[in-house]
């Protein structure tokens, strides 16, 4: 919940913060932009910056999330069935792709950045690539098929289960920054259901 808020507010205060603090002539060009050809005054003053705290968030985000995953399985697994063959099938078919895709993506996206600033791991950026976009499509689906598991159990709010669903890599190309605050609703929900089940054993007492 926190990662989600401080991703957020990161994406949406450090770039404009940065622009204004790193002035225009201190910009120091990437090998990789001279290598392309793009002229100075085109980069944009601080975004080596810019990207490498918004890496170390989404890192943060992405962990974070897996955690709330594994979380929301926890709270709901007993609501999959009466037996453990419905309750490991089902399990493993909400919670597996949504960790293993996050995971690839993670992997995916730092070999990715690892290529560009270092010439050693260049050559690595093509599979980087590709297990990132594999990621997306495993973590995607994942993802949809645990909010919809989501809305079917109602353990946690139906809110939650929409939150899971605007969360997805696929939908965080549009929202930007604002890929936290969906997440923060998820672990908001998780927080408060696993608050209220601690409750009703200390009333019953």
């Amino acid at each position: 919940m926190v990662a989600g808020v401080a991703y957020a507010v990161q994406g949406l205060l450090v770039p404009p913060l940065v622009r204004l603090l790193v002035p225009k002539d201190a910009v120091q060009m990437d090998p990789a932009l001279k290598e392309e050809g793009i002229p100075p005054e085109k980069v944009i003053p601080g975004a080596t910056i810019i990207g490498d705290i918004n890496t170390v968030f989404l890192v943060l985000l992405i962990l974070s999330v897996m955690v709330l995953i594994a979380a929301v399985h926890a709270l709901q697994v007993e609501s999959y069935g009466p037996g453990a063959v419905e309750r490991i099938g089902l399990g493993a078919l909400t919670i597996l792709p949504s960790i293993v895709g996050l995971a690839l993506i993670l992997v995916g996206y730092l070999g990715d950045t690892g290529g560009l600033r270092y010439q050693v791991l260049a050559d690595l950026r093509s599979m980087a690539l590709n297990l990132e976009l594999l990621g997306w499509v495993v973590a995607t689906v994942g993802l949809l098929v645990l909010a919809v598991v989501t809305l079917i159990v109602r353990v946690l709010p139906w809110w939650a289960g929409v939150a899971m669903i605007a969360g997805n890599p696929l939908i965080a190309l549009f929202l930007g920054p604002l890929l936290g605050v969906p997440w923060t609703l998820v672990g908001y929900a998780v927080l408060r259901t696993a608050g209220r089940r601690t409750e009703r054993p200390s009333r019953v007492r």
